[in-house]
C-alpha cells in the first residue's frame, strides 16, 4: 500500500508540523540566531510582524524587514533596517531599567538563604543537645556505694540553660525519646 502511513506515523509527522509552524499571532524569541527582537517589532505601516535576515560574509549582520507584504500579496515593501544598533540600545535600556529589582531580589534571596542556614542550624544544635541530654546518667539510675556518694564515671546535671530545658521537654511531651 503506497502512499499510506499508520496513524501513530501520521500524529508524528502532524506533531513536527506544529512545533515548525510558529502561526502569523504568535509572538516570541526567534528559534535560532542573535536577533533580541526577532517576532517582537511590527511594521508601523501594516502592523505585520518583522521578519529577521542576516547578511553579510559570515552571515552575522542582523537586518529587520517588513516583507510579508511583498511576499504575500506583490506590495511594496515598507521598511528595512540594521538591527545591530537597535538591539544593543534596546538591550541596554532593558538591562537598565532591571538592575535596581535584580539587585533588590539577589539581596532579598542571600538573606532568605541565610534565615534557612540559621533555621537549619539551630535545629542541629537542639538535636546535638538532646542526643547530649540522652547520653547523660539520670540521678536515680546512678548506682551508689556504701558511701552515700555516687560512684561510677558519671555526673550529675543540676541545671540546663533555659532554651535548652525547653527543648528538652518538648522532645519528652512529642513522645521522642532517648534512643537505649
Amino acid at each position: 500500500m503506497r502512499g499510506y502511513v499508520s496513524w501513530e506515523r501520521f500524529e508524528q509527522i502532524q506533531q513536527a508540523i506544529a512545533s515548525n509552524d510558529r502561526g502569523w499571532e504568535q509572538s516570541g524569541a526567534a528559534q535560532n540566531g542573535s536577533a533580541l527582537l526577532a517576532a517582537l517589532l511590527r511594521c508601523r505601516r501594516c502592523g505585520r510582524k518583522l521578519s529577521v535576515g542576516y547578511s553579510g560574509n559570515r552571515g552575522d549582520m542582523l537586518r529587520y524587514a517588513c516583507r510579508r507584504g511583498w511576499l504575500d500579496n506583490g506590495e511594496a515593501r515598507c521598511i528595512a533596517f540594521g538591527g545591530t544598533l537597535v538591539d544593543e540600545a534596546v538591550g541596554q535600556e532593558v538591562l537598565r531599567v532591571v538592575q535596581p529589582a535584580a539587585l533588590e531580589a539577589a539581596v532579598l534571596a542571600s538573606e532568605e538563604e541565610a534565615r534557612q542556614q540559621d533555621h537549619v542550624l539551630q535545629a542541629l544544635r537542639r538535636d546535638l543537645e538532646a542526643a547530649r541530654l540522652c547520653r547523660q546518667p539520670r540521678p536515680e539510675t546512678i548506682r551508689h556505694g556504701g558511701s552515700g556518694k555516687p560512684s561510677g564515671g558519671g555526673r550529675i546535671r543540676t541545671s540546663l540553660e533555659p532554651g535548652l530545658a525547653a527543648s528538652a521537654r518538648d522532645r519528652a511531651s512529642d513522645g521522642t525519646t532517648c534512643p537505649s
